[in-house]
């Protein structure tokens, strides 16, 4: 066999090198898809697990505790506790920061720095405004409505008995709870490709959610 039966031509390498451009440029998309949706997935979860644990450690410490929320990262915060006079008038509740603070909780120890801080992943963005999520008026169950004000930052209170409520204590039974919107912001078009949802009812259960844009609904994952 010559020399010249070895190898292949200009024209088979450049049908080769067509046939990967057209795989990977249906793939390369559909596996960024993927990852952002695991990402998004990620941080939704996480959200919810913080949620638990700071409802647990408000009912099993007798101490109120936040969530607090500032944009891009999120960590539990322990806040000051309550006095309680029996002979006295009660006075209006209004949830405070530790002083000095705020002291924000990292796993076993309590510590008033910024470490404690979990980041979302890089396009992903939080709100506890619907018309910020979806631009609609569909909520996830059993949600009812936005607390009022709405917007980031915000925070998510627990009273001593592990129940969400406002900052003055009270009850969020009027909007069935709280909820939280998790986005992914496409880079190439600025928009919000895919939407998650963490929420909170007013007995404390946290569950996850879904959102369909097919059907503007929500999916409970």
């Amino acid at each position: 066999m010559g020399n010249e039966d070895a190898g292949f031509s200009t024209l088979e390498l450049i049908a080769v090198v067509a046939a990967i451009g057209i795989v990977a440029a249906f793939a390369i998309p559909q596996a960024t898809n993927s990852i952002s949706n695991y990402r998004l997935h990620s941080d939704a979860s996480q959200i919810a697990g913080y949620l638990n644990v700071e409802r647990m450690r408000a009912s099993s410490q007798g101490a109120p505790y936040s969530l607090d929320v500032n944009g891009s990262n999120y960590a539990i915060e322990q806040l000051t506790r309550l006095t309680y006079n029996p002979l006295g008038t009660p006075a209006s509740i209004t949830y405070t920061s530790q002083s000095p603070g705020p002291v924000y909780d990292c796993g076993t120890t309590a510590q008033a720095n910024t470490t404690c801080f979990q980041y979302l992943a890089p396009g992903d963005t939080i709100t506890n405004c619907l018309s910020q999520a979806t631009g609609g008026a569909v909520y996830p169950s059993p949600v009812t409505g936005d607390p009022s004000p709405c917007g980031t930052p915000f925070k998510i209170y627990f009273n001593t008995r592990g129940l969400p409520v406002d900052i003055h204590g009270n009850a969020l039974s009027g909007t069935g709870g709280m909820a939280v919107y998790l986005m992914y912001t496409n880079p190439s078009t600025n928009t919000f490709g895919l939407i998650d949802a963490v929420t909170v009812s007013a007995g404390g259960a946290v569950q996850l959610w879904n959102w369909n844009r097919s059907s503007s609904t929500w999916a409970l994952r």
